[in-house]
């Protein structure tokens, strides 16, 4: 078979978690559609920190044109999957469900490849994912960027995979990027924030780094409202990148765990520009020779700044 013929397949995302008794999927897309008879691929698992068999059981209620599924073992070691995608599909979902073991361990990780084969490619680009299995629950920071002009507000908005525990759930938030560290442009934990129980900036010598907060108790949504300051201080914009770190008891969503927000300065800002011209037509001055003049004057100017000036023709 030529090159130029073969199926190229991507599988998405790159990177996923799940807690204990979650399902998650692993998406497959094709360049063609499969051939007649499906397209069957092996995927090895490239890595693993907890290779023995349990933790996940595949092929379950969800997946969509996988119509033959095989766990591949050897000497009880899981080596990888062999799947079909259906027949002229396009598209394939492999749903998975995280067993609940109730055994306290630590996050299993393991890297899953497209290998190629003799009737198909793997895209080079999108070729692996990284599948996180975890005792707890998950954060993710659904806003990935925001913006706002000094004075108007912003908001980060939060989503858990499950309802925060008893107590609610305490987060720590660093600020891994900033070009203008120093504190002062937000005031943080405003009217509109929703299910956060508790507030508090990190700061040291004067420099913010990041923010501890608190999910209420139950609560699988969040909202934290804020405003960028005014301060009438002429400045370029200000951006800073806020994650969400891992903690001992919850895991941030590895997909979504940031967010961008950049804070506008308005004191430079300038009434836009306007141009216009006019011709004044031709005038015979006749006390100077009977000289024809034409005149076309161009005007610049930003609105309420300076006038033109006046000028007289001569008599």
């Amino acid at each position: 078979m030529n090159e130029l013929d073969l199926v190229t397949i991507s599988i998405a995302p790159k990177t996923l978690i799940a807690t204990e008794g979650e399902t998650f999927a692993w998406d497959f897309s094709l360049d063609q559609p499969a051939p007649a008879g499906g397209l069957s691929l092996f995927l090895p698992i490239t890595s693993n920190n907890d290779p023995q068999p349990g933790d996940v059981e595949y092929f379950v209620e969800g997946s969509s044109n996988i119509t033959d599924f095989q766990f591949v073992i050897q000497e009880n070691i899981p080596i990888g999957f062999n799947l079909t995608v259906a027949a002229r599909a396009t598209e394939a979902t492999l749903v998975s469900r995280a067993v609940t073991d109730n055994i306290a361990e630590i996050d299993e990780i393991f890297t899953t490849a497209i290998a190629d084969g003799e009737n198909y490619r793997a895209n080079p680009e999108q070729n692996q994912v990284r599948t996180v299995l975890t005792d707890f629950p998950v954060v993710s920071l659904v806003s990935e960027a925001v913006s706002a002009a000094e004075g108007n507000t912003f908001a980060w908005n939060f989503s858990l995979n499950q309802p925060a525990p008893a107590g609610g759930l305490s987060l720590f938030l660093p600020i891994i990027s900033n070009n203008d560290p120093q504190r002062g442009d937000v005031e943080y934990f405003l009217e509109g924030s929703s299910n956060i129980a508790d507030f508090e900036s990190v700061v040291g010598g004067n420099i913010a780094l990041g923010f501890n907060l608190t999910i209420a108790e139950g609560a699988t949504e969040a909202t934290l409202v804020s405003r960028a300051v005014t301060d009438e201080l002429v400045e370029e914009n200000e951006i800073f990148t806020t994650a969400i770190a891992d903690g001992e008891n919850y895991r941030a969503n590895p997909a979504q765990n940031q967010v961008i927000t950049e804070i506008f300065d308005t004191s430079n800002l300038q009434p836009p520009e306007e141009n216009f011209s006019f011709e004044i037509p031709n005038y015979g001055l006749d006390h100077q020779g009977g000289a024809i003049v034409d005149i076309t004057v161009d005007l610049d100017f930003i609105e309420g700044i300076g006038e033109t000036d006046p000028f007289e023709y001569p008599e």
